[in-house]
């Protein structure tokens, strides 16, 4: 029972209490004094939204006619909430932010018909509808699986994006959707940067435009201007506000870039202005027919015509002159009127010259 009283009077006059008093024996501690410092603490990393932060809107889907070929190449290729999904998120990571997504957008239902044509979007601000041609599926039979995709992308980003309260131009609406889609990967066969008459000649050829102004001017540049259109009629002057520049310097600057990368393209196809290896050093050059040469004692060796060396049948000094003294002589009886000479010298310690002549 004492031993509980002397904790509980301890307990009571802890020092921590604010309501008690400090005892007098214990040191004064020396108050903390910051240091100045030019240190600067770097900015935290930019984490990118999760995908469960984005707001996904409820997804559904009709079918017209399960049994059409379209249909049954959808379903063996894709699943529908998560093509969906997919092709929301894609369109927020490119466009938006998580302050600057729209979250009007309710429900987004994906209906599959047989019509002519790729694909549309309409409905409210709050009910969107993706009409998808079950035809064009099918004529994409080969690449089902990422035509679909790249379609779905390009139809929910009209699900999301401003049209400067439907003032700007519908070659922009449609390049900033394919800009999406380029970005995501979903790339046709047939796409390709080309320069055209104009800017906004829409879809794939204003998309490599926009994904080239990102390059030079930095990426955000088409998310910038998509909320630029959100309050206020599209202008010219956007262009300049965001780039410095106006559109059509832009697109001529855009044109002259593709023309020097064919330039380079054909230049490397021809070979010209590629680097060529060296051609090989020779390290063990034999002589010609008739030609002179030094041997390894330092003696003048001139190669005759009627000499063939094999491999496999390696003759010496001596044997060789043994032949071309047996061939002169069946030469000589022939034919006298032609003379043919031919020159072997020696030089090795004062041998004495051998000519012979027929």
């Amino acid at each position: 029972m004492a031993f509980l009283t002397s904790w509980t009077h301890k307990l009571n006059n802890n020092p921590t209490n604010p309501n008690d008093p400090t005892p007098t024996n214990n040191p004064t501690l020396p108050s903390y004094q910051p240091v100045a410092t030019h240190y600067v603490p770097p900015p935290k990393p930019k984490i990118p939204p999760r995908p469960n932060e984005w707001p996904i809107p409820t997804l559904r889907i009709r079918v017209d006619d399960l049994n059409h070929p379209g249909a049954q190449l959808f379903f063996k290729h894709i699943n529908p909430y998560e093509a969906l999904k997919d092709a929301c998120i894609a369109s927020f990571v490119w466009l938006y932010t998580l302050e600057t997504v729209p979250r009007h957008v309710e429900v987004i239902q994906l209906i599959l018909r047989s019509m002519p044509g790729v694909a549309h979007t309409t409905g409210s601000d709050i009910n969107k509808e993706i009409h998808f041609s079950l035809d064009h599926i099918v004529n994409c039979a080969a690449r089902a699986k990422d035509e679909i995709h790249g379609v779905l992308t390009h139809e929910v980003v009209h699900c999301y994006q401003y049209n400067g309260r439907g003032s700007a131009p519908g070659g922009l609406i449609e390049g900033i959707a394919d800009f999406v889609r380029l970005r995501a990967s979903f790339i046709p066969p047939h796409w390709r940067p080309r320069p055209s008459e104009k800017w906004d000649a829409g879809y794939d050829s204003t998309a490599y435009f926009l994904s080239w102004l990102e390059e030079q001017h930095g990426t955000g540049l088409i998310a910038a201007l998509n909320l630029t259109l959100r309050d206020r009629s599209y202008e010219d002057a956007m262009w300049k506000e965001h780039t410095g520049k106006k559109v059509g310097k832009l697109w001529k600057r855009y044109c002259e870039c593709l023309e020097e990368d064919e330039k380079v393209k054909k230049v490397n196809m021809l070979g010209y202005g590629v680097p060529q290896p060296p051609p090989p050093v020779p390290t063990h050059n034999r002589p010609e027919v008739g030609e002179q040469s030094m041997g390894e004692k330092g003696e003048k060796v001139v190669v005759p015509k009627a000499v063939e060396t094999k491999t496999s049948e390696v003759k010496n000094v001596e044997e060789v002159e043994e032949d071309m003294n047996m061939e002169g002589d069946d030469e000589a009886s022939e034919n006298s009127t032609d003379s043919e000479m031919v020159v072997v010298e020696h030089n090795d310690k004062g041998k004495e010259k051998e000519k012979e002549a027929s």
